[in-house]
């Protein structure tokens, strides 16, 4: 049966706060089609024992144990993709979060890719280390990768399922605990700033009541690599490293055409010329709707007709800009040809990539 609300739990140590918190976050919870699922690391003390223990009381109730897995990030996307809800929440099971506003955090999606639940007084009752730890984490992360967030580290947020399956390409490596700016950072690269929407619920954080905090230096050096791996993603995105790849082999397919066709064939060599190209065009599209963006095919409403025709209009616009380049820089500036050809070259490919991007393979979310 489909439910409209998936509400993961990732849990690790955190037996005695499971049952209250069940109770609470099903009380928060009525009137929803929902199911609840805790991801459990194979804690020591046992969290998914008592998981399995307490699903006679709440039959909606879902526990998986992963035995060779850890991290909470990793475990928040095995729920998400476990999850059968149209809205996917997840929170901490430290009863830290604040389950009342889970049915604002839910309203809030209508209007936004992202709903979080931004710690409004979180630091009031945290020390001075712990503090400047936040402190430090936000700025850099507000630095790094522009994210405009009151609380990127907010561990608690919904985002539609939809969506997700539009980020979730089988690359996802997340690692640490910052689950929701790994993802805000897929999400802005794929969409851009002007188009990605995020609504903000505040709520006051809570004192940690049972077991230990997970903030350690190894969570904090996986913290700062997660910064450096997602900087270099959005200055070099895996779509753009890909659709470089095809480009460069549809230039072998059009010179190994042209050869074939003049040569061998004995067309004249404009002729042979206009066909390579086209035949490295048709090329290149199939290879970009099979591997580059072959991921957003399902969240694109045109047909691969429409595809094709906007991808053979981008292609005559990447032509003119490599024409161009090279006019300015060998023509008119006479520096050597070869340079001249591959900022030609570089420019085209730049200028393909983003046009086809948003405009050939354009999502609508």
């Amino acid at each position: 049966m489909k439910v409209a609300v998936s509400l993961i739990l990732p849990t690790y140590n955190e037996r005695e706060n499971l049952a209250p918190l069940l109770e609470r976050v099903t009380s928060a919870l009525e009137g929803y089609e929902h199911e609840i699922i805790v991801v459990d690391d194979d804690s020591p003390d046992h969290t998914w024992e008592e998981g399995e223990r307490l699903r006679s009381l709440y039959p909606r109730l879902r526990v998986i144990r992963r035995v060779r897995e850890r991290g909470l990030s990793s475990a928040v996307v095995r729920g998400f993709r476990e999850a059968t809800g149209e809205v996917l929440v997840v929170m901490d099971a430290d009863l830290q979060h604040d389950e009342a506003i889970l049915g604002k955090l839910i309203g809030a999606l209508d209007e936004g890719h992202f709903a979080i639940a931004s710690r409004s007084s979180a630091e009031e009752s945290w020390g001075w280390e712990r503090r400047l730890k936040s402190q430090v984490a936000t700025t850099l992360a507000r630095l790094v990768l522009n994210v405009p967030i009151s609380d990127p580290m907010s561990g608690y947020f919904a985002i539609r399922r939809s969506f997700f399956a539009c980020l979730d390409d089988g690359t996802l490596r997340p690692k640490g605990f910052k689950i929701l700016l790994y993802l805000y950072a897929r999400a802005l690269a794929r969409l851009g700033p002007e188009n990605l929407r995020v609504r903000e619920v505040a709520f006051v954080f809570r004192t940690r009541l049972h077991g230990d905090s997970k903030v350690t230096n190894r969570v904090i050096w996986e913290y700062l690599r997660m910064l450096v791996e997602l900087r270099r993603g959005a200055l070099l995105p895996r779509g753009f490293i890909r659709f470089g790849c095809v480009g460069a082999l549809g230039v072998l397919v059009n010179n190994v055409a042209l050869v074939v066709l003049h040569y061998w064939a004995g067309l004249q060599y404009l002729v042979a010329a206009t066909i390579a190209v086209e035949l490295a065009i048709v090329h290149n599209y199939a290879l970009n709707e099979l591997w580059s963006f072959s991921k957003f095919r399902r969240s694109i409403r045109s047909s691969w007709v429409t595809r094709f025709g906007k991808f053979q209009l981008v292609s005559i616009g990447g032509m003119a800009i490599n024409l161009g380049i090279l006019f300015v820089l060998r023509g008119l500036m006479a520096l050597p040809l070869l340079p001249s050809n591959i900022a030609g070259i570089a420019g085209a490919v730049v200028y393909n990539y983003a046009a086809n991007k948003l405009w050939t393979w354009r999502i609508h979310i």
